[in-house]
């Protein structure tokens, strides 16, 4: 299963089609919720006990391992997942972003494998902010991939699907 967390005004549905041609290949069950508020992911509202209880919803639903649940976020959904990695939901196992920073760097519980997706021009994620974040990620313990897209700006879902088949090729190897 993979945990799609949306960008700011955007919703869970938002992830979906990027990842749609993955998942009926691979028999994927990929879950979407949408953040409280659409500007972005909070930690107090859709924090780790909001992603497990719909993680467990959604194993009630779906023949799925909890115990390997993957994580992919797109802009404020990314910074999200990045804050996450320190103390994931229950069963998580990496994290895979596209255009994200994470400041300040916690101390992870478990260092979870990170892949950080970034184009070269993106105007809300500088290239040296995001490489800044995955040094800080890297340090504290964290495996972490940085691919950097030449010629790519922030917008995911035009080369999503292409950055998606990546991803799940990360997962699977991790």
């Amino acid at each position: 299963m993979v945990l799609l967390l949306h960008g700011s005004g955007r919703t869970g549905r938002d992830m979906i089609r990027p990842w749609q041609g993955i998942a009926e290949d691979r028999d994927l069950v990929l879950l979407a919720p949408d953040a409280l508020n659409s500007k972005g992911w909070s930690d107090t509202r859709d924090g780790t006990e909001f992603l497990e209880a719909v993680l467990a919803a959604a194993a009630l639903l779906y023949p799925i391992d909890p115990k390997q649940v993957l994580i992919f976020g797109h802009s404020a959904g990314a910074s999200f997942a990045l804050q996450l990695a320190a103390a994931p939901p229950e069963g998580v196992t990496a994290v895979a972003v596209h255009a994200g920073t994470v400041t300040p760097v916690a101390q992870p519980e478990t260092a979870l494998p990170l892949r950080i997706y970034i184009g070269d021009n993106d105007h809300l994620f500088p290239l040296a902010a995001v490489r800044a974040s995955a040094e800080a990620l890297a340090a504290a313990g964290h495996p972490t991939d940085l691919l950097v897209i030449a010629g790519h700006d922030h917008w995911f879902y035009d080369a999503g699907p292409g950055i998606a088949a990546d991803a799940w090729d990360w997962f699977t190897l991790k």
